[in-house]
């Protein structure tokens, strides 16, 4: 039987008795069913899990006892930062999901010419909060020990201004070819920031705008991806050229 692994942010050491939140605690109580005595590991996204002993199933105020801990490293040696378009329905959700299982290490929501928008802070607000709740699902999921992060909303042009050490690419049809761009690389990179478009993709404005900030214009290929697509293709890549994809 697989043994659950649960986010929990606090700091953990071995023989703490610890209460969970009430997100966690719904989740190993009513979605998985635990009752007390069944093993689980916790995780708190700054390196390691510890195995662990579920002591009160309460959904709201679930208690385990913390054991061993063990010091694996499940994050890739290559950051990626994801610039990713806003979109609409859950293919948004779907692309997030999936980033964060081939280990980016953090995504900007972009606000493009034709991208999605959020102009309630309301809807904001409960945006952000299901984005955040649905990346620790994706980590305690795929085995991760860190925990990407999520930023507020950006619009492009200013995001692709932001300090950074990386390699930028952003990603348009009839451009060079991704891979004939890697070649040209004199050694492989640490930190890449990548950007992928809405549907339609960037306007003309912004793809000068990526220009003038030093950013390369790729393609990957001569099919045009959807915008939940691409980032899996992207990130695959990355990965497996200078990551931990093997």
């Amino acid at each position: 039987m697989r043994i659950p692994r649960i986010f929990s942010d606090q700091d953990l050491e071995c023989g703490q008795v610890v209460s969970l939140n009430e997100f966690a605690s719904g989740h190993v109580c009513r979605v998985l069913r635990m009752k007390p005595g069944r093993e689980l590991l916790l995780f708190n996204g700054r390196g390691g899990e510890f195995s662990a002993v579920l002591r009160e199933a309460d959904s709201k105020k679930a208690v385990v006892e913390l054991r061993d801990f063990d010091p694996v490293d499940r994050e890739s040696n290559l950051e990626i930062h994801l610039g990713l378009a806003l979109s609409r329905g859950d293919r948004f959700d779907w692309a997030l999901q999936k980033s964060v299982e081939l280990g980016v290490t953090e995504i900007t929501p972009l606000v493009c010419e034709r991208s999605d928008r959020i102009a309630d802070p309301k809807r904001m607000k409960r945006k952000m909060d299901h984005w955040q709740k649905l990346m620790i699902s994706a980590s305690e999921q795929c085995g991760r020990t860190g925990l990407a992060k999520i930023s507020e909303p950006k619009d492009c042009r200013a995001w692709c201004t932001e300090d950074s050490a990386g390699e930028g690419y952003f990603f348009a049809p009839s451009t060079q070819s991704l891979k004939d761009s890697l070649k040209e690389l004199k050694v492989s990179p640490e930190k890449v920031r990548l950007a992928i478009g809405p549907e339609g993709g960037f306007a003309l404005q912004e793809e000068e705008q990526f220009l003038e900030q030093g950013f390369k214009a790729v393609s990957i290929g001569p099919r045009i991806l959807r915008t939940e697509t691409a980032p899996v293709a992207v990130i695959s890549l990355f990965q497996y050229m200078f990551g931990d994809i093997s």
